[in-house]
Order: structure tokens, then C-alpha cells, then sequence
């Protein structure tokens, strides 16, 4: 096998050209990244804007002033059914 060297010059231009490259991706690295938590920072922004809110109201309408009792299904129970005291 025959060894083949090349000048100087031309393995200096190779050298510098990647040294430019490798310089050009880690600033597009860097770029990623920066871009990266800039859209998970804007994400957690828009999500904390919104809060969920539940009320819920119980009154007392009777005329003893007994309480209703509300649970969590959408219907009210209050204690004896109009057919229970007949």
C-alpha cells in the first residue's frame, strides 16, 4: 500500500471548514433548546390562565329550617319522601 500525503494547505482548509460546521451546529443546538423551553414556558402560561372553579349552593327551604342534604349526583334527598309521613 503507497502512502499519499496532501499539502499542508489543503489539510488546514479541511480543518477549518470543520471547525466552522461543528461551530454552526452546536449554535443551532443551542437554538433547539432555547426554542424548546420557550414553548413549554408559553405552554404552562396559557394553562395557568384558566382556573376550575365548582360551586355549589344549599339552602334551606323548609319550614322546620332543616337542611337539605345535595349528593353530588344532580338530585336532592331530604330525609322522609311526601309518601313516608302519609
Amino acid at each position: 500500500m503507497e502512502d499519499k500525503t496532501i499539502p499542508y494547505y489543503a489539510y488546514d482548509a479541511l480543518t477549518m471548514l470543520t471547525n466552522k460546521t461543528n461551530r454552526r451546529l452546536w449554535i443551532l443546538c443551542v437554538i433547539l433548546v432555547v426554542l424548546l423551553v420557550g414553548t413549554n414556558v408559553g405552554w404552562l402560561i396559557y394553562e395557568s390562565q384558566f382556573e376550575d372553579v365548582v360551586e355549589i349552593d344549599q339552602e334551606a327551604k323548609w319550614e322546620d329550617g332543616s337542611n337539605v342534604i345535595f349528593n353530588g349526583t344532580g338530585s336532592v334527598n331530604y330525609g322522609e319522601s311526601k309518601t313516608d309521613g302519609n
